[in-house]
């Protein structure tokens, strides 16, 4: 596995239209990996030319808080410029610049967090998309936006009040390692 020094959160929604990248809106509350997995390894779309036509994060948390695994831990994913080499990149389902994540994706999150944190003994800094700089080529994205308690996230992930055997926490949440 490359040195992985960042967990980087994102919002993902295909909920809205876009003639070129999305041309066949799908609601937040219907999503599914699958579906994911599909619109970026469509080749007929240009979701996916961005990213190799492969998903460009390695897990995503859903709004009923469950997490399906999109890439290998130990593959590169296309989702943060100048950082994806060196991150493990978490898509959450929704648009957080409009509305904050539900509590079962906020809670979902953090513990996400702290499996991939004790991974790295916790040597992974988390962060939004945004929040990494160059990390993006458009200058006025907000990602994973406002609504996002990315403080919360930060501070719950990192306190472990309970004991944590990795690579079995990891596994009990069905991440492929």
């Amino acid at each position: 596995m490359w040195l992985v020094g960042y967990i980087a959160v994102h919002r993902l929604t295909l909920s809205y239209y876009d003639k070129q990248a999305n041309p066949n809106p799908i609601p937040d509350d219907e999503l599914t990996g699958h579906l994911i997995i599909d619109r970026f390894t469509d080749e007929s779309g240009s979701l996916g030319a961005v990213t190799g036509y492969r998903p460009p994060y390695h897990l995503a948390v859903f709004p009923d808080g469950h997490i399906e695994q999109m890439l290998p831990l130990a593959v590169k994913g296309a989702h943060a410029k100048n950082y994806n080499w060196r991150s493990w990149g978490l898509a959450v389902i929704g648009d957080f610049r409009k509305s904050p994540p539900t509590d079962a994706q906020v809670k979902s999150l953090i513990e996400l967090c702290r499996v991939l944190a004790i991974a790295k003994d916790g040597g992974c800094e988390i962060a939004g998309h945004t929040e990494l700089p160059g990390s993006s080529g458009d200058p006025d994205k907000v990602c994973p936006g406002p609504h996002m308690p990315l403080g919360r996230v930060r501070s719950e992930a990192l306190i472990c009040d309970r004991p944590v055997a990795w690579p079995q926490d990891a596994q009990s949440i069905g991440l492929e390692l």
